[in-house]
């Protein structure tokens, strides 16, 4: 008989458990040896986690760099601002256009 992954998940959906990591005890002990595994190996994928795919470990700098917390590169986003730069001109262009033609629609 297969032994049960047990329940691991984050606490958020439950009142009184946010901020917290909940699980019944076999759930914990397969974090414990999952962590185990992670710190010997550099991760561990192959373990059932609950809602989690799996443990890694990262270096300090990971955490501690600016870099690190950058969603896009600096093109990307200058190439992201562009293009919504230009869908405000086609917008303020429609925009204007219409205006002056319900303008000139009514003034008639």
């Amino acid at each position: 008989m297969d032994e049960k992954p047990g329940y691991l998940e984050l606490g958020e959906a439950y009142p009184g458990q946010e901020g917290f990591l909940i699980g019944d005890e076999q759930g914990l002990r397969r974090l414990r040896q999952a962590i185990d595994v992670a710190l010997e190996q550099g991760e561990c994928l192959d373990m059932p986690l609950g809602e989690f795919g799996g443990v890694r470990v990262l270096p300090t700098e990971f955490f501690t760099e600016e870099e690190a917390y950058e969603e896009c590169g600096s093109w990307a986003c200058l190439l992201i601002l562009l293009l919504l730069l230009v869908l405000l001109a086609i917008f303020l262009v429609g925009l204007y256009v219409t205006v002056t033609t319900l303008w000139h629609w009514i003034g008639q």
